[in-house]
């Protein structure tokens, strides 16, 4: 018995995950290359997480025992992974220090509590190769890091991650979230 199921429809694999600073020129298909701009955030321990938590109110009149409709009253949409790789830029998008530093020898200090935040645009890709007309992507123009960064540092062959999430930020004239599926509607 068929369970009127496409199995080309089940999605494998963790993606990739790029970062660039906010304002930088957005992606505008699945399938074309990440520009220079964009760059990695490498391996991760275990993929990325989306949630997407939406809020819907009820609105109740006093001749109904049952909702006469719902409201949308809020919307959080949130990406978190465990970075593998533990250099300093990640750290500093982990500290909302925006994409511009690099892994050199040069020291970072933790931001002032009362600093601005930065953040970063976010691209997720399915594929390694974007061209390769399988990929879907996720465009973020901005997110901003929150939660606890625990770094455990452990024995062989437990190794240390840098736990990220990032919270999407209303651009102005920009979506939170635009999805490129691919050719075949899978996001």
């Amino acid at each position: 018995m068929s369970a009127g199921g496409n199995p080309n429809n089940i999605e494998l694999g963790p993606g990739r995950l790029y970062v660039a600073a906010v304002g930088t020129a957005a992606p505008t298909s699945a399938s074309a290359a990440m520009p220079s701009a964009w760059w990695a955030l490498g391996y991760t321990e275990e993929g990325t997480t989306v949630d997407i938590d939406i809020t819907r109110d009820p609105i109740e009149v006093a001749e109904e025992l049952d909702p006469v409709d719902y409201a949308n009253s809020a919307r959080a949409v949130k990406f978190s992974m465990a970075l593998a790789e533990m250099t300093k830029k990640r750290l500093a998008v982990a500290l909302a220090l925006g994409s511009g530093y690099t892994d050199d020898g040069a020291y970072l200090d933790f931001p002032a509590a009362d600093a601005v935040s930065v953040g970063v645009a976010l691209v997720w890709d399915s594929s390694e190769d974007p061209t390769d007309g399988l990929n879907r992507r996720w465009y973020t123009p901005k997110v901003l890091p929150s939660g606890t960064i625990s770094i455990e540092r452990k024995k062989s062959p437990a190794k240390s991650t840098l736990p990220l999430e990032l919270n999407a930020v209303k651009v102005s004239g920009s979506p939170i979230v635009r999805v490129f599926p691919n050719a075949s509607g899978l996001i």
